[in-house]
């Protein structure tokens, strides 16, 4: 079987106390063909300390921070895979998030997955309830809904209907990267 690499842009700015959380979370991943790409936006915390000895990623610091946006532009820049997913440093991924995520995008065809996902407020936050966010109830698999182009474009350009860290995107469809 064909196993295509997925490269991880995992953009970060001041938050060593997280991103080996993240770092894990992909580690732990069921899938395995997986490249990681950390863009540091010019953090001026422990960041580059933290993450200088990792040899299962690669690592880049940018000079001044210019948003996370111009971090996954860069983190893009470098990638070598086939589909793209990007994971922000204070997010992580259930072990079966990319596999699940590239199984749908290549059985379906799809230029772009995206999943529901789960906020986990934590005591330390200071935040009060967790909460599951349902996008949509249609189902054409078990809990599978595929968008035809027409029908997602309105959400996109008008909602926020999923976070970065919960999306896989074929790299051969981008044709702007994040602004």
């Amino acid at each position: 079987m064909n196993k295509p690499l997925v490269s991880v842009i995992i953009p970060t700015f001041n938050r060593a106390y997280t991103i080996l959380n993240a770092i894990e979370s992909v580690h732990k991943q069921t899938y395995d063909n997986i490249e990681i790409i950390v863009i540091d936006d010019g953090s001026t915390d422990n960041t580059q300390e933290l993450l200088k000895h990792l040899d299962t990623l690669r690592y880049f610091k940018l000079k001044t921070n210019q948003g996370q946006s111009n971090a996954r532009n860069v983190g893009l820049s470098h990638t070598k895979g086939e589909f793209i997913c990007t994971l922000d440093s204070d997010d992580v991924w259930l072990p079966e998030f990319v596999e699940n995520a590239l199984r749908h995008s290549v059985n379906y065809n799809l230029d772009l997955f995206f999943s529901n996902w789960k906020r986990e407020i934590t005591p330390s936050h200071n935040l009060l309830n967790d909460y599951n966010y349902t996008f949509l109830e249609q189902e054409t698999e078990s809990d599978t809904y595929i968008f035809k182009d027409k029908d997602i474009k309105p959400y996109l350009l008008d909602h926020c209907i999923f976070p970065s860290s919960s999306m896989m995107i074929r790299k051969s469809s981008l044709q702007k990267a994040w602004d």
